[in-house]
């Protein structure tokens, strides 16, 4: 968030000038903007080579989940026929009502209509991390006003360990790609409520722009339009997180213009001068809970389906056992300084959502950037405020050993552990402040500050030493304590990444300016390797390939005209879930009483019972 009295301030008042020429000014600022953003392009390239190739991605909820119903959608609407309702699932399946399809988003009905499957299912999976990265790119920048920084912090957000690992849920990504976006939009109507509430304020004054009715129109549309396309994805948990990121956002700007209008602060006045924090709170709420009503109006035409087929689904009478699933051990706070200490990388053996790393320079900057505080007081309430978001996005993240639980257990949504995305957005933000101190610290013209310096060091050291400690402790310790350990050569991998990263961080700092670029590249690499590995070069193959497989073992491929008759999968003598089977089958024309689906309705026939099976023409049982 830009505070009133730095965002708005014209250019020419607030120093810098146009172009790639930074806040602190010289071609060292520019070299480290362009090579966080071609590492961000090979990052992405590599990416898009499988399906450049000739391959869909079918890893996980890819090939279980989202190709099957993909499959089904483009199929419909290259026939014009409704894709509401998919008779193959569950005797017959509210697809809308589920939403993880986003039937309605414009973007997939473009895609879906006009592009063959294969390419408009890596187009939508890719798109969402190009506009994840503009999004953050553009916040971190009005925030920072410094485009190097802003170009570090969209390459680890983008390409941090949730965003690469959630590859495999593709309509969660695109969610929180609106979120930065958003976030941008809401500083700057912010911005404009400011001005506004201002009770002495002339029709023209020298210390801002103009405020503009068009302006804020084209602002408050845009707001709303991001907020409709959201619903339009179909995966409201992620749209409550971005929502809470909001409201935080708009009580840290009125934190702001509260201790802007302190008396004790002229320096701080200029913006706030003559300005009622009544009335600043009256027209940032009007502006902000209106363009949310009309964007919720917006994707109305999803969120009323999923709000019904909810009440008609399992889900409705969830226990607390059931929504605590999916929290978040604490055990796994060692990913942070230790990504490969533990088998798959996590405690509770799914990778996806309870991976935690966000790389090891961007965690030591990140660090670095709340244990340093800026010079200049105004600076400080953005990295204070991502501290505490950061603390309280993983209280909400470990779910049951949290006493927040209580208050989660009011939504209808499982895995806390979700709340993973909150802290790495935090994080993300204190890794670019600390990314700014470094950039001033590596300058050779200006005076060095000695302290900040000898701090930053010792902040980086810490958590490298904290990871030598995780090697060395699996290397002599593991029988004490029964943690799923991985092997030795994978804890001894990140005490080795973390080295690297504080060595990178302390030459920089001392002003050896290639370091930055080296300490990018690790990065790039360091995430690209801890993501693509897990979510995106896993299990790629050709559509046809993947098609001729798709009918699940040892059930052979059904003939639609030979076998009217519908399958369904029992839990086996272990106890093991029958949605443990994907819906692969469907694109060989299987149809089932059962499926693999958020939203799995409430069963009214009980398929153990053979007379249930046959008033459901159950004709295979697996």
């Amino acid at each position: 968030m830009s505070l009133p009295w730095i965002a708005d301030v014209p250019r020419s008042l607030r120093g810098g000038s146009p172009g790639w020429q930074t806040r602190h000014g010289g071609p060292h600022e520019r070299l480290t903007a362009v090579t966080a953003i071609a590492a961000a392009v090979v990052v992405l390239i590599l990416m898009a080579l499988p399906a450049v190739m000739g391959n869909v991605y079918t890893r996980d909820d890819l090939g279980a989940y989202h190709l099957p119903l993909r499959h089904f959608y483009a199929q419909q609407l290259a026939a014009g026929e409704s894709f509401d309702w998919h008779p193959g699932l569950f005797g017959g399946f509210y697809l809308t009502g589920e939403g993880q399809l986003g039937s309605y988003h414009p973007w997939h009905l473009l895609l879906y209509r006009f592009l063959p499957l294969p390419a408009a299912f890596a187009a939508e999976l890719l798109s969402s991390y190009g506009i994840l990265w503009g999004g953050t790119f553009v916040l971190i920048r009005r925030m920072t006003r410094d485009r190097a920084a802003a170009a570090w912090a969209a390459l680890i957000f983008a390409f941090g360990g949730f965003s690469l690992l959630r590859f495999v849920h593709p309509n969660a990504v695109a969610v929180v790609a609106h979120l930065p976006w958003l976030l941008w939009l809401e500083d700057q109507l912010l911005a404009d409520a400011a001005r506004l509430s201002q009770t002495d304020r002339p029709r023209r004054t020298t210390a801002g722009p103009r405020m503009g009715g068009q302006r804020l129109l084209r602002l408050w549309l845009g707001y709303g339009i991001l907020t409709g396309s959201q619903w339009l994805l179909g995966y409201p948990q992620y749209v409550w997180y971005s929502l809470l990121a909001e409201i935080a956002w708009f009580i840290a700007w009125f934190i702001a213009g509260f201790i802007a209008s302190c008396p004790a602060c002229t320096r701080h006045r200029e913006w706030f001068r003559g300005a009622s924090m009544a009335r600043f709170l009256a027209v940032s709420v009007f502006l902000l809970a209106s363009a949310k009503c009309w964007g919720l109006a917006l994707g109305a035409v999803q969120f009323q389906p999923t709000w019904e087929m909810l009440r008609d689904s399992a889900r409705a009478a969830a226990t607390p056992e059931f929504l605590a699933s999916g929290s978040l051990h604490p055990a796994n706070l060692l990913q942070l300084v230790a990504p490969y200490l533990l088998r798959d990388r996590v405690v509770g053996g799914n990778t996806h959502e309870m991976g935690l790393y966000l790389g090891a320079g961007p965690f030591c900057l990140a660090l670095a950037g709340w244990a340093i505080p800026p010079k200049r007081r105004r600076d400080r309430l953005l990295p204070a405020a991502s501290a505490m978001g950061a603390i309280l996005a993983i209280l909400a993240a470990v779910g049951r050993f949290s006493p927040l639980f209580a208050l989660q257990q009011m939504l209808p949504f499982r895995c806390p552990s979700r709340a993973i995305v909150l802290f790495q957005f935090c994080t993300v933000i204190a890794a670019a402040y600390g990314l700014r101190s470094l950039l001033r610290l590596s300058q050779r013209s200006a005076k060095p500050d000695r302290v900040q310096r000898a701090a930053l060091c010792r902040t980086v050291c810490a958590i490298a030493a904290a990871s030598a400690c995780a090697a060395v402790f699996r290397i002599f310790l593991p029988r004490w304590i029964a943690l799923p350990w991985s092997e030795v050569a994978g804890a001894l991998a990140g005490a080795v990444l973390f080295a690297l990263a504080a060595l990178a961080i302390a030459a920089a700092a001392h002003g050896y300016r290639l370091a930055l670029v080296g300490l990018i590249l690790l990065t790039a690499g360091d995430l690209a390797a801890y993501g693509l590995s897990y979510a995106v070069w896993r299990q790629i193959q050709p559509f046809e390939a993947w098609r001729s497989r798709a009918a699940v073992p040892p059930l052979s491929v059904p003939d639609a005209d030979s076998l009217p008759s519908r399958v369904v999968f029992l839990p086996d003598a272990a106890g093991s879930s029958p949605t443990a089977v994907g819906n692969e089958g469907l694109v060989q024309g299987l149809r089932r009483m059962d499926g693999y689906a958020g939203l799995p309705p409430r069963r009214v026939l009980d398929m153990n019972s053979l007379a249930a099976r046959r008033l459901a023409s159950v004709g295979w049982v697996g």
